[in-house]
Formats: structure tokens, C-alpha cells, sequence
């Protein structure tokens, strides 16, 4: 059972940012199954390790379109990014020398940031994405950011 089942309320209406999202939805939930299931350390290095890689690379996309339209909450944003990535590298590190184990306290620290994150963070970006492009924010909208 996933800890997350994504549905269409958490679309910002960026292609590309939503294809990131889902991907992210999965990961946490690859992560969720493998502590349910009680993993082996490697699996759950591996699950976390791609969590922290392709969090990062999300991150390192959104942060050219903060630029690109001088969104003025950037530094916010992006305090955000570097507060998500110090938590998971944190307890990456600390597991794989043995000081803490995979736990239900971070899958929940991750679920909630995330959908935070998207539901808040990413919706005030696109909004401000589409109003600057001049479009009307409606659900599902997908913006050409070519």
C-alpha cells in the first residue's frame, strides 16, 4: 500500500515539474514498501539514494525557472530544497554508518514535506509562472515553458 497515492490535486499545471512530482510519489513510495517489508541494508540504501539523487535533480530544474521569471519568494523556495536535502542526507549518513534505522518518523517527515511542498510551495510557483506568461491558472494546466 502506497503511502502516497497520487492523484491530480497535486498537478501545478509544469509539465515538466508534475512528471518530477509523480516520479518523487514513487520513489517515497519504493522507500515505504521497502521498510514495511523490513529491507536489507542495501536495498535500503539504494531506495534512499535515489531519493536523495533525484530530489536533488528536481530541485536543480525548478531553480532555473525561479530565475528565469524573477519569482520573488525564490530564496524561500530554495532554503526549502536545501532544507529537504540536509535532512535526507543526514539520515542517509547516519544509517549507513549504523547511528539510525530506516524509520516511520521519516517516511511521515518525507510524506509531509513533500506534499507540502507540492501542494503549497511548487502551486505558489506555477501561479506566479502563469500570471507572469499571462495565463489563467486553471486545474490541469499545462504551461509551455519553451
Amino acid at each position: 500500500m502506497p503511502v502516497i497515492e497520487w492523484s491530480d490535486t497535486y498537478l501545478v499545471g509544469i509539465e515538466q515539474v508534475d512528471e518530477h512530482h509523480r516520479h518523487l510519489v514513487t520513489l517515497l513510495n519504493n522507500t515505504y514498501d521497502v521498510f514495511v517489508s523490513h529491507g536489507q541494508k542495501v536495498e535500503i540504501e539504494k531506495v534512499i539514494g535515489e531519493l536523495v539523487d533525484y530530489a536533488t535533480y528536481h530541485f536543480a530544474s525548478e531553480e532555473p525557472l525561479m530565475s528565469q521569471f524573477c519569482f520573488p519568494q525564490a530564496d524561500q523556495h530554495l532554503q526549502q530544497h536545501e532544507y529537504f536535502i540536509r535532512q535526507i542526507k543526514s539520515h542517509q549518513a547516519d544509517y549507513s554508518e549504523g547511528r539510525s534505522a530506516l524509520s516511520l518518523e521519516l517516511i511521515v517527515f518525507l510524506k509531509d514535506w513533500l506534499l507540502e511542498h507540492i501542494l503549497v510551495r511548487d502551486r505558489e510557483l506555477a501561479e506566479f509562472i502563469a500570471a507572469e506568461r499571462g495565463k489563467s491558472r486553471a486545474p490541469g494546466l499545462q504551461l509551455d515553458l519553451g
